[in-house]
């Protein structure tokens, strides 16, 4: 091989480890951001199955506890819960999804559920994954008028989870479903 022929690949080469150092390496935000990846009846109307992917740069998703007395997770301080859904009907009369407050309660209907503790062992404590949450029905206020049948039979839920340094995921939507 000619000398020139290698001095051309010895700057070749230097050029290309020179500019692999100047890429960026793809970090994870601590603050979590989920996506909505399914919602499955296991019985029609009664049981069903959530999931959400989520990511986590810090890796502080999950951990508490209805026992636990440090924030996030005692009762004086918010979010008691990590895993949190807000329950929307869609409005008979104008068509637009509105959420839904009980008469009884004065707050709106909402599942919630406390997150297993899922920090990973090590120095790199970034997170990936997935949450499956299973539920039972009914889901809505039940019917006014004794039939049985659901008041607002088309729903969605809003879904977010906070992580224990407080910090709010994005919010993901489940499709509009119907209880027949």
């Amino acid at each position: 091989m000619r000398w020139k022929t290698k001095l051309q690949l010895l700057f070749v080469a230097l050029i290309g480890i020179g500019a692999s150092g100047c890429l960026k390496v793809q970090s994870v935000s601590n603050i979590p951001a989920i996506e909505f990846k399914s919602w499955d009846w296991v019985v029609l109307d009664t049981t069903a199955s959530v999931t959400i992917s989520f990511t986590d740069g810090d890796g502080d998703v999950g951990g508490g506890t209805v026992m636990d007395s440090a924030a996030p997770y005692n009762v004086q301080a918010p979010p008691y819960y990590d895993f949190i859904m807000l329950y929307y009907y869609q409005d008979p009369k104008d068509g637009k999804f509105k959420r839904y407050y009980s008469p009884q309660s004065k707050d709106s209907t909402l599942v919630y559920e406390h997150i297993s503790n899922l920090t990973p062992a090590g120095p790199d404590k970034s997170l990936h994954g997935e949450i499956n949450f299973m539920m039972s029905g009914p889901f809505g206020p039940p019917s006014i008028s004794g039939s049985g049948k659901p008041m607002y039979p088309i729903f969605r839920y809003d879904i977010f989870i906070y992580d224990r340094a407080g910090h709010k995921s994005n919010i993901v939507s489940t499709p509009v479903m119907q209880i027949p």
